[in-house]
């Protein structure tokens, strides 16, 4: 079976969340993504901007959870997937999926509960949630 490297930044950092949609998937911890920046457009997404990073969630996922990943994201409508670099804790350096949305024109917040969701991700993670913050703070 083949395993993949995915970068999470969004609800898919919650481990209830994930263990719904991908069962079987390994979180790896908190990882970090440079070169991009965390924006809401209602849902959480990524776009390229130097000098920046985003915290995320490093997942190994199977072939069977990355077809889940996929049609939970709408990919290739709504999110697109791409390979990316990714930095670990122990500063390992390794190559892993990661979704940006297609249409990347417009900042929007979130509701609520997915804002809940992705911060009991990051916590369970010991992800920084600062960023979340500072997205809302982006929007208004």
């Amino acid at each position: 079976m083949t395993t993949h490297l995915y970068f999470a930044y969004g609800m898919n950092t919650h481990p209830e969340q994930m263990a719904k949609r991908c069962p079987g998937a390994v979180s790896l911890g908190a990882a970090y993504l440079h070169g991009y920046r965390f924006v809401f457009r209602v849902h959480a997404d990524v776009e390229l901007a130097d000098y920046n990073t985003v915290n995320g969630v490093l997942w190994q996922v199977s072939d069977d959870n990355l077809d889940a990943l996929d049609q939970l994201e709408g990919f290739p409508s709504y999110y697109l997937r791409q390979r990316v670099w990714v930095t670990n804790d122990a500063d390992d350096r390794m190559v892993a999926w990661v979704y940006s949305m297609a249409d990347q024109d417009y900042i929007q917040p979130p509701g609520s509960g997915y804002l809940h969701l992705c911060t009991e991700g990051y916590i369970a993670h010991g992800v920084p949630t600062n960023q979340l913050t500072d997205a809302l703070n982006s929007v208004f």
